[in-house]
């Protein structure tokens, strides 16, 4: 996978491309301002797969280098990184990712680790849809970036097909009224739930990390103790949600 990392800060340069190179399997360009990008993005047949970059910098900022690239390599997926507040900028981010400065190591590897591509540009209410986390049956799960707060979550999306099927939507929503009224120290609290466009949703937290799936794909084992931890974090939910009336 090519990967093009853009920042006009040094330091965060060398820093990041430090922590990709280390995960092995990825072919990395640097650059410190968008006409370098430009170049170095040219020269890869193809392009880049991912550009990583800064959003202020000068003369050309990251949202004019994204869409000067995708021009160019239509299939490139975007990782915006910034200390800066992009909840004016909605339109913008769609169909990209946002990590707030300072980057968090494990988010930034587990995005460019996955084997999924990137969803296609998807704005739902004030949620920008960014990355596939997994599906439910009718339902699926994305990071979200919520511009109006400045904050990824995860939105819970009922298909469109699904919502057809009798009491479908009135089950989401009750799903989504039944997990916001439990609270939990292992449960992510449910903030909004709604519909926009004709599609039902409802957001939660997002908690950065690998799945069991993405650690497995890499490679990794997770020892018995840890396994029997997370059954038993499992067990310990589901006997609270039964306590609290809720099947």
């Amino acid at each position: 996978m090519k990967i093009l990392l853009v920042d006009d800060d040094a330091g965060v340069l060398g820093a990041l491309r430090e922590l990709v190179a280390a995960q092995g399997g990825f072919d990395v360009k640097v650059a410190s301002d968008g006409e370098g990008a430009l170049r170095e993005a040219r020269s890869w047949p193809g392009g880049p797969d991912v550009l990583v970059t800064d959003v202020v910098m000068e003369p050309m900022d990251g949202f004019k280098l994204r869409e000067s690239l995708a021009a160019e390599f239509p299939s490139m997926r975007a990782i915006f990184s910034s200390a800066y507040d992009l909840s004016g900028h909605a339109e913008r981010l769609v169909g990209a990712t946002v990590l707030p400065k300072p980057v968090d190591a494990a988010q930034l590897v587990s995005l460019l680790a996955g084997a999924s591509p990137a969803p296609a540009a998807n704005l739902i209410g004030g949620y920008v849809v960014q990355e596939p986390l997994g599906r439910h049956g009718a339902v699926g799960e994305f990071v979200a970036w919520q511009g109006s707060m400045s904050r990824h979550v995860v939105l819970n999306v009922l298909d469109q097909e699904g919502s057809s099927a009798p009491g479908a939507v009135d089950e989401f929503l009750a799903d989504a009224r039944a997990k916001a009224a439990v609270s939990h120290p292992y449960l992510l609290a449910v903030h909004e739930a709604g519909e926009a466009g004709g599609r039902y949703f409802y957001a939660s937290d997002y908690l950065p990390g690998y799945s069991l799936e993405a650690y497995r794909t890499a490679g990794h084992t997770v020892d018995d103790r840890a396994l029997l931890a997370a059954l038993r974090t499992a067990a310990d939910v589901s006997v609270h949600f039964s306590k609290q009336g809720i099947a």
